[in-house]
């Protein structure tokens, strides 16, 4: 128990960084980088999910369903993560070089 303590302690205590503190290069790099693994991620939901649907009209909702239905949730919550850091990337570097 003192390990997963001491681990804790030490996970609190880490250096943040702050995006505005960030370098203009870093901050490319972060929201480009966050904006096609969004991108991605959305066209392949984008793909699935309709199919799905369509499968759940037609069958009912079963557990294999369900599990799908929640794996597509939470990979919605890191498209949604990932599109909201590359739009904050933007946003800094957009005030710090056109206003």
């Amino acid at each position: 128990m003192p390990i997963i303590k001491r681990a804790w302690a030490a996970f609190q205590a880490r250096r943040k960084w702050p995006l505005q503190d960030m370098s203009d290069g870093v901050l490319a790099v972060l929201g480009a980088v966050s904006f096609l693994i969004a991108g991605y991620w959305t066209m392949a939901m984008a793909d699935v999910l309709p199919d799905l649907v369509r499968a759940t009209n037609r069958h009912g909702i079963t557990v294999p369903a369900a599990a799908a239905f929640l794996f597509l949730a939470g990979l919605g919550i890191t498209i949604w993560f990932h599109a909201t850091l590359a739009k904050r990337c933007h946003d800094l570097l957009v005030d710090r070089h056109f206003r």
